[in-house]
């Protein structure tokens, strides 16, 4: 699996008269990792939401390899969001965690052990929550690398 390109381009949100990001572009090149850093509430995991599909921009848009998948459907984005707290079981290991969403998309786990993931990852981080998100492959938050695998 290759490498791929996230390109933000002018990408608001707002909620009734709130907003909750205000025109934010970047280009994350492929095989790179950036971090979004900022307080809580600034827009970091709605950013992070709008790549993954889970909500609609209200303006701008969002590319992968420089396709606009905007408009494309969670499911059809291949691209997946996981939460270091909140959304994870408590009872499993991050591999496990990670292993159940492969496990569901029917990708076994002695196959997930021996495949070579993609480099890339973009982090977010806040002083009261984490998240991360990698497109088309697992995804690992920040606390990760003290676990190791595949990600």
């Amino acid at each position: 699996m290759k490498s791929s390109e996230v390109r933000l381009e002018s990408l608001c949100k707002e909620y009734g008269r709130m907003v909750a990001v205000d025109s934010v572009s970047l280009t994350i090149e492929p095989g790179h990792m950036i971090a979004l850093l900022g307080p809580s509430g600034c827009g970091k995991t709605t950013c992070l939401r709008m790549i993954a599909g889970l909500i609609r921009p209200t303006s701008g848009d969002v590319f992968v390899n420089n396709q606009r998948i905007t408009d494309v459907p969670v499911h059809r984005r291949n691209v997946g969001m996981l939460f270091q707290n909140y959304a994870l079981f408590p009872h499993l290991t991050v591999e496990e965690n990670i292993a159940f969403g492969l496990e569901m998309r029917g990708i076994a786990k002695a196959d997930a052990a021996k495949k070579k993931w993609p480099q890339r990852s973009i982090w977010c981080s806040s002083p009261t929550s984490e998240s991360g998100i990698l497109p088309s492959s697992p995804v690992a938050s920040n606390s990760a690398s003290r676990w190791g695998g595949p990600w």
